[in-house]
């Protein structure tokens, strides 16, 4: 049991106080860090819902559920220009890590 918490540890799930002594280990405080929360589905994956896709999906989310034609509109507009901006993240990143991967040449 000792050695999977220490692994947990070490991965940064959990936290604790851990103490040992000759012959066992005693963990206190033990309890899931956010890492561990977000794994077991408990709290939100703040990375993913900052990113362009978990936006525009909020985004178009908001504008199905909106009552007034216009604000609908300018939502699945803003949804659809966040798409294209975390495409053209995505572009430029994977060109910058083609430029290095040939020597640093475009």
């Amino acid at each position: 049991m000792d050695t999977a918490l220490v692994r947990l540890a070490d991965h940064m799930l959990i936290a604790g106080n851990r103490g040992e002594t000759t012959g066992y280990a005693r963990w206190t405080s033990l309890r899931l860090r956010a890492d561990g929360l977000i794994l077991l589905g408990e709290w939100p994956d703040l990375d993913r819902i900052a990113s362009a896709t978990g936006l525009q999906t909020l985004i178009a989310a908001l504008a199905e559920d909106a009552e007034d034609a216009e604000d609908r509109t300018a939502l699945r507009r803003t949804a659809g220009a966040v798409g294209r901006l975390g495409e053209g993240v995505i572009e430029e990143t994977i060109a910058s890590i083609a430029i290095d991967a040939a020597g640093g040449t475009p």
